[in-house]
Protein backbone atom coordinates (compact mmCIF):
# COMPACT_ATOMS: atom_id res chain seq x y z
CA UNK A 1 0.00 0.00 0.00
CA UNK A 2 2.78 2.43 0.95
CA UNK A 3 4.72 1.65 -2.23
CA UNK A 4 1.61 2.21 -4.36
CA UNK A 5 0.98 5.56 -2.67
CA UNK A 6 4.60 6.62 -3.15
CA UNK A 7 4.45 5.63 -6.82
CA UNK A 8 1.27 7.66 -7.29
CA UNK A 9 2.89 10.72 -5.70
CA UNK A 10 5.94 10.42 -7.97
CA UNK A 11 3.70 10.17 -11.05
CA UNK A 12 1.62 13.18 -10.00
CA UNK A 13 4.74 15.22 -9.32
CA UNK A 14 6.37 14.31 -12.63
CA UNK A 15 3.24 15.13 -14.63
CA UNK A 16 2.80 18.44 -12.80
CA UNK A 17 6.46 19.44 -13.19
CA UNK A 18 6.44 18.49 -16.89
CA UNK A 19 3.32 20.64 -17.33
CA UNK A 20 4.96 23.57 -15.53
CA UNK A 21 7.92 23.22 -17.90
CA UNK A 22 5.55 23.46 -20.86
CA UNK A 23 4.02 26.62 -19.43
CA UNK A 24 7.38 28.25 -18.68
CA UNK A 25 8.73 27.55 -22.16
CA UNK A 26 5.85 29.50 -23.72
CA UNK A 27 6.40 32.87 -22.04
CA UNK A 28 3.40 35.01 -21.09
CA UNK A 29 -0.08 33.48 -20.85
CA UNK A 30 -3.23 35.48 -21.61
CA UNK A 31 -5.37 33.25 -19.39
CA UNK A 32 -4.88 30.58 -16.73
CA UNK A 33 -8.23 28.77 -16.88
CA UNK A 34 -8.07 24.96 -17.36
CA UNK A 35 -9.91 25.23 -20.70
CA UNK A 36 -7.46 27.78 -22.08
CA UNK A 37 -4.43 25.83 -20.82
CA UNK A 38 -5.85 22.63 -22.31
CA UNK A 39 -6.18 24.20 -25.76
CA UNK A 40 -2.90 26.06 -25.51
CA UNK A 41 -0.77 23.03 -24.64
CA UNK A 42 -2.88 20.22 -26.19
CA UNK A 43 -3.44 18.53 -22.83
CA UNK A 44 -6.86 17.05 -21.87
CA UNK A 45 -8.81 19.33 -19.55
CA UNK A 46 -9.05 16.67 -16.84
CA UNK A 47 -5.27 16.24 -16.85
CA UNK A 48 -4.78 20.02 -16.69
CA UNK A 49 -7.06 20.14 -13.63
CA UNK A 50 -5.08 17.31 -12.01
CA UNK A 51 -1.81 19.14 -12.67
CA UNK A 52 -3.15 22.40 -11.24
CA UNK A 53 -4.37 20.48 -8.20
CA UNK A 54 -0.87 19.00 -7.80
CA UNK A 55 0.63 22.51 -8.02
CA UNK A 56 -1.26 23.41 -4.85
CA UNK A 57 -1.17 20.03 -3.15
CA UNK A 58 2.62 19.73 -3.28
CA UNK A 59 3.31 23.51 -3.33
CA UNK A 60 5.49 23.19 -6.41
CA UNK A 61 4.05 25.96 -8.59
CA UNK A 62 1.51 28.74 -8.82
CA UNK A 63 0.57 31.56 -11.17
CA UNK A 64 1.68 35.15 -10.94
CA UNK A 65 1.16 38.14 -13.21
CA UNK A 66 3.75 39.39 -15.68
CA UNK A 67 4.20 43.12 -15.20
CA UNK A 68 5.35 45.69 -17.74
CA UNK A 69 8.47 47.14 -16.15
CA UNK A 70 8.56 49.70 -18.95
CA UNK A 71 5.63 51.39 -17.23
CA UNK A 72 6.39 50.80 -13.57
CA UNK A 73 8.15 53.44 -11.44
CA UNK A 74 10.86 51.05 -10.25
CA UNK A 75 14.53 50.28 -10.82
CA UNK A 76 15.62 46.67 -11.33
CA UNK A 77 18.84 46.08 -9.42
CA UNK A 78 21.27 43.15 -9.18
CA UNK A 79 23.69 42.97 -6.25
CA UNK A 80 26.53 40.46 -6.22
CA UNK A 81 27.67 39.38 -2.77
CA UNK A 82 30.53 37.33 -1.38
CA UNK A 83 30.13 35.75 2.03
CA UNK A 84 32.98 35.86 4.52
CA UNK A 85 32.70 32.11 5.23
CA UNK A 86 30.93 29.15 3.56
CA UNK A 87 29.04 28.41 6.82
CA UNK A 88 26.90 31.51 6.16
CA UNK A 89 25.96 30.71 2.56
CA UNK A 90 22.75 28.76 3.15
CA UNK A 91 21.31 30.94 5.93
CA UNK A 92 22.06 34.12 3.95
CA UNK A 93 19.59 33.03 1.27
CA UNK A 94 16.70 33.01 3.77
CA UNK A 95 17.89 36.15 5.53
CA UNK A 96 18.51 38.24 2.41
CA UNK A 97 15.18 37.39 0.78
CA UNK A 98 13.36 38.87 3.78
CA UNK A 99 14.93 42.31 3.22
CA UNK A 100 12.31 44.81 1.95
CA UNK A 101 12.48 45.36 -1.85
CA UNK A 102 14.45 42.14 -2.43
CA UNK A 103 12.60 39.78 -4.76
CA UNK A 104 14.98 36.83 -5.27
CA UNK A 105 18.25 35.50 -3.88
CA UNK A 106 20.46 32.95 -5.63
CA UNK A 107 23.24 31.07 -3.89
CA UNK A 108 25.91 30.19 -6.44
CA UNK A 109 29.07 28.13 -6.61
CA UNK A 110 31.76 30.76 -7.05
CA UNK A 111 34.91 32.19 -5.51
CA UNK A 112 34.48 35.86 -6.45
CA UNK A 113 30.77 35.83 -5.54
CA UNK A 114 28.50 33.54 -3.51
CA UNK A 115 25.08 35.17 -3.99
CA UNK A 116 23.17 37.19 -6.54
CA UNK A 117 20.36 39.39 -5.17
CA UNK A 118 17.58 40.75 -7.38
CA UNK A 119 15.60 43.75 -6.13
CA UNK A 120 12.84 46.03 -7.45
CA UNK A 121 13.43 49.52 -6.05
CA UNK A 122 10.94 52.46 -6.38
CA UNK A 123 13.47 55.31 -6.43
CA UNK A 124 17.13 55.79 -7.33
CA UNK A 125 17.88 57.07 -3.82
CA UNK A 126 16.53 53.87 -2.29
CA UNK A 127 19.13 51.80 -4.14
CA UNK A 128 21.95 53.15 -1.96
CA UNK A 129 19.69 52.83 1.10
CA UNK A 130 19.07 49.16 0.29
CA UNK A 131 22.75 48.43 -0.27
CA UNK A 132 23.72 50.22 2.95
CA UNK A 133 21.05 48.33 4.88
CA UNK A 134 22.32 44.97 3.63
CA UNK A 135 25.94 45.93 4.34
CA UNK A 136 25.09 47.00 7.90
CA UNK A 137 22.75 44.13 8.75
CA UNK A 138 25.18 41.44 7.56
CA UNK A 139 28.48 43.26 8.15
CA UNK A 140 30.17 40.20 9.71
CA UNK A 141 28.87 37.76 7.12
CA UNK A 142 29.24 39.36 3.70
CA UNK A 143 31.33 41.54 1.46
CA UNK A 144 29.36 43.59 -1.07
CA UNK A 145 31.08 43.20 -4.41
CA UNK A 146 28.98 45.18 -6.89
CA UNK A 147 25.59 46.80 -7.45
CA UNK A 148 24.25 46.91 -11.01
CA UNK A 149 21.21 48.71 -12.42
CA UNK A 150 19.53 47.12 -15.43
CA UNK A 151 18.99 49.10 -18.62
CA UNK A 152 17.35 46.34 -20.64
CA UNK A 153 15.29 43.45 -19.32
CA UNK A 154 14.11 40.16 -20.76
CA UNK A 155 11.75 38.14 -18.56
CA UNK A 156 9.21 35.52 -19.60
CA UNK A 157 10.36 35.97 -23.22
CA UNK A 158 9.30 39.64 -22.98
CA UNK A 159 11.67 42.50 -23.87
CA UNK A 160 11.53 45.71 -21.83
CA UNK A 161 13.33 49.00 -22.55
CA UNK A 162 14.37 47.85 -26.00
CA UNK A 163 12.81 50.24 -28.52
CA UNK A 164 10.71 52.54 -26.35
CA UNK A 165 11.87 55.05 -23.73
CA UNK A 166 11.22 54.34 -20.06
CA UNK A 167 7.74 55.83 -19.41
CA UNK A 168 6.47 54.95 -15.93
CA UNK A 169 2.77 55.42 -15.25
CA UNK A 170 1.60 57.43 -12.26
CA UNK A 171 0.44 54.77 -9.82
CA UNK A 172 -0.69 55.32 -6.26
CA UNK A 173 0.13 53.15 -3.26
CA UNK A 174 -3.05 51.10 -3.65
CA UNK A 175 -2.23 50.26 -7.29
CA UNK A 176 1.26 49.13 -6.27
CA UNK A 177 -0.17 46.94 -3.48
CA UNK A 178 -2.64 45.34 -5.91
CA UNK A 179 0.20 44.64 -8.36
CA UNK A 180 2.25 43.13 -5.54
CA UNK A 181 -0.64 40.82 -4.61
CA UNK A 182 -1.21 39.66 -8.18
CA UNK A 183 2.49 39.37 -8.94
CA UNK A 184 2.86 36.72 -6.23
CA UNK A 185 -0.52 35.06 -6.71
CA UNK A 186 -2.62 35.71 -9.81
CA UNK A 187 -5.42 33.57 -8.40
CA UNK A 188 -6.13 35.85 -5.44
CA UNK A 189 -9.83 36.75 -5.36
CA UNK A 190 -11.09 40.31 -5.46
CA UNK A 191 -12.28 39.82 -1.89
CA UNK A 192 -8.81 38.72 -0.71
CA UNK A 193 -7.12 41.64 -2.47
CA UNK A 194 -9.76 44.05 -1.13
CA UNK A 195 -8.94 43.05 2.44
CA UNK A 196 -5.26 43.79 1.88
CA UNK A 197 -5.82 47.22 0.31
CA UNK A 198 -8.96 48.16 2.27
CA UNK A 199 -11.23 48.47 -0.77
CA UNK A 200 -14.53 46.92 -1.84
CA UNK A 201 -14.49 44.29 -4.57
CA UNK A 202 -15.96 46.55 -7.33
CA UNK A 203 -13.21 49.13 -6.68
CA UNK A 204 -10.51 46.44 -6.86
CA UNK A 205 -12.03 45.13 -10.10
CA UNK A 206 -11.99 48.62 -11.69
CA UNK A 207 -8.38 49.22 -10.74
CA UNK A 208 -7.25 45.86 -12.14
CA UNK A 209 -9.21 46.54 -15.33
CA UNK A 210 -7.42 49.89 -15.76
CA UNK A 211 -4.02 48.29 -15.06
CA UNK A 212 -4.71 45.78 -17.82
CA UNK A 213 -5.97 48.45 -20.23
CA UNK A 214 -2.79 50.46 -19.65
CA UNK A 215 -0.82 47.26 -20.34
CA UNK A 216 0.85 47.38 -16.95
CA UNK A 217 -0.42 43.84 -16.38
CA UNK A 218 0.62 41.91 -19.49
CA UNK A 219 -0.55 38.43 -18.60
CA UNK A 220 0.35 35.48 -16.41
CA UNK A 221 3.35 33.27 -15.71
CA UNK A 222 4.15 30.14 -13.75
CA UNK A 223 6.22 30.45 -10.57
CA UNK A 224 7.99 27.29 -9.43
CA UNK A 225 9.06 26.51 -5.86
CA UNK A 226 12.18 24.46 -6.41
CA UNK A 227 12.60 23.41 -2.78
CA UNK A 228 9.49 21.20 -3.12
CA UNK A 229 10.41 19.70 -6.49
CA UNK A 230 12.45 16.44 -6.42
CA UNK A 231 16.06 17.01 -7.48
CA UNK A 232 15.88 14.59 -10.40
CA UNK A 233 12.98 16.58 -11.87
CA UNK A 234 14.85 19.88 -11.67
CA UNK A 235 16.92 21.37 -14.47
CA UNK A 236 20.49 22.48 -13.90
CA UNK A 237 20.28 26.20 -13.20
CA UNK A 238 23.21 28.50 -13.93
CA UNK A 239 23.95 32.21 -13.69
CA UNK A 240 26.02 33.64 -16.54
CA UNK A 241 27.88 36.95 -16.44
CA UNK A 242 29.33 38.30 -19.66
CA UNK A 243 31.44 41.20 -20.85
CA UNK A 244 30.89 42.13 -24.49
CA UNK A 245 32.68 44.62 -26.72
CA UNK A 246 30.90 47.90 -26.02
CA UNK A 247 30.40 48.90 -29.63
CA UNK A 248 29.30 45.49 -30.72
CA UNK A 249 26.71 44.43 -28.14
CA UNK A 250 24.31 42.20 -30.00
CA UNK A 251 22.18 40.78 -27.26
CA UNK A 252 19.76 39.13 -29.68
CA UNK A 253 22.49 37.03 -31.30
CA UNK A 254 23.88 35.97 -27.91
CA UNK A 255 20.39 35.07 -26.71
CA UNK A 256 19.67 33.07 -29.85
CA UNK A 257 22.87 31.06 -29.31
CA UNK A 258 21.94 30.39 -25.68
CA UNK A 259 18.33 29.45 -26.51
CA UNK A 260 19.59 26.63 -28.71
CA UNK A 261 20.74 24.87 -25.55
CA UNK A 262 18.69 26.26 -22.66
CA UNK A 263 15.69 28.23 -21.42
CA UNK A 264 16.49 31.82 -20.48
CA UNK A 265 14.75 32.67 -17.20
CA UNK A 266 15.89 36.27 -17.39
CA UNK A 267 18.49 38.36 -19.15
CA UNK A 268 19.61 41.79 -17.97
CA UNK A 269 21.81 44.25 -19.81
CA UNK A 270 23.37 46.20 -16.96
CA UNK A 271 25.49 49.20 -16.07
CA UNK A 272 28.62 47.95 -14.36
CA UNK A 273 31.50 45.53 -14.72
CA UNK A 274 29.40 43.12 -16.80
CA UNK A 275 27.44 43.69 -19.99
CA UNK A 276 24.89 40.93 -19.47
CA UNK A 277 23.63 38.82 -16.57
CA UNK A 278 21.50 35.77 -17.36
CA UNK A 279 19.80 33.00 -15.44
CA UNK A 280 19.33 29.85 -17.52
CA UNK A 281 17.98 26.31 -17.16
CA UNK A 282 19.68 23.40 -18.93
CA UNK A 283 18.93 19.67 -19.00
CA UNK A 284 22.39 18.32 -18.19
CA UNK A 285 26.02 19.28 -17.44
CA UNK A 286 26.94 18.18 -20.97
CA UNK A 287 24.44 20.62 -22.51
CA UNK A 288 25.83 23.40 -20.32
CA UNK A 289 29.38 22.57 -21.43
CA UNK A 290 28.34 22.54 -25.10
CA UNK A 291 26.62 25.90 -24.73
CA UNK A 292 29.63 27.56 -23.04
CA UNK A 293 31.94 26.07 -25.66
CA UNK A 294 29.75 27.47 -28.44
CA UNK A 295 29.54 30.91 -26.82
CA UNK A 296 33.31 31.09 -26.35
CA UNK A 297 33.66 31.12 -30.14
CA UNK A 298 31.80 34.42 -30.34
CA UNK A 299 34.43 37.09 -31.08
CA UNK A 300 32.33 39.80 -29.41
CA UNK A 301 32.54 38.05 -26.04
CA UNK A 302 35.43 39.34 -23.96
CA UNK A 303 34.63 37.23 -20.90
CA UNK A 304 32.02 34.75 -19.69
CA UNK A 305 31.69 33.38 -16.17
CA UNK A 306 29.39 30.48 -15.28
CA UNK A 307 28.04 29.93 -11.76
CA UNK A 308 25.87 26.95 -10.82
CA UNK A 309 22.86 27.91 -8.71
CA UNK A 310 22.79 25.62 -5.67
CA UNK A 311 19.93 27.28 -3.76
CA UNK A 312 17.41 30.06 -4.29
CA UNK A 313 14.39 31.72 -2.71
CA UNK A 314 11.92 34.31 -3.89
CA UNK A 315 9.65 36.65 -1.96
CA UNK A 316 6.89 35.34 -4.22
CA UNK A 317 6.99 32.29 -1.92
CA UNK A 318 8.03 34.08 1.26
CA UNK A 319 4.72 33.47 3.02
CA UNK A 320 5.14 29.69 2.98
CA UNK A 321 8.69 28.59 3.67
CA UNK A 322 7.48 25.45 5.42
Amino acid sequence: MAERKEKKIKEELKQAVDFSNQIKSDGILVDISPIYLSKKFSVPVNQVKKNLKSFKKYKIAKFGTTLNYQKLPIFNVVITIKSTHPKYNSSLVKDLVMIPLVESVYQISGTDATHFVRARVPTFEQISTLVSHIATKFKDKIELTETMITKKIIEEEQYFYENEPFKPEKLDEIDMKILSCLNSNAEMTLKEIGKKVDLREPSVYRRIKILKEKKIILGYNCIRRWVNIPAKLQPIRAMLTMRIKAKEINEASVLNDIKKFSRVVFSYEVFGRYSLIMLIDVDSPFVLYKMIDELSKNENLLEIQTYLVVNSLSTLWSMDYS
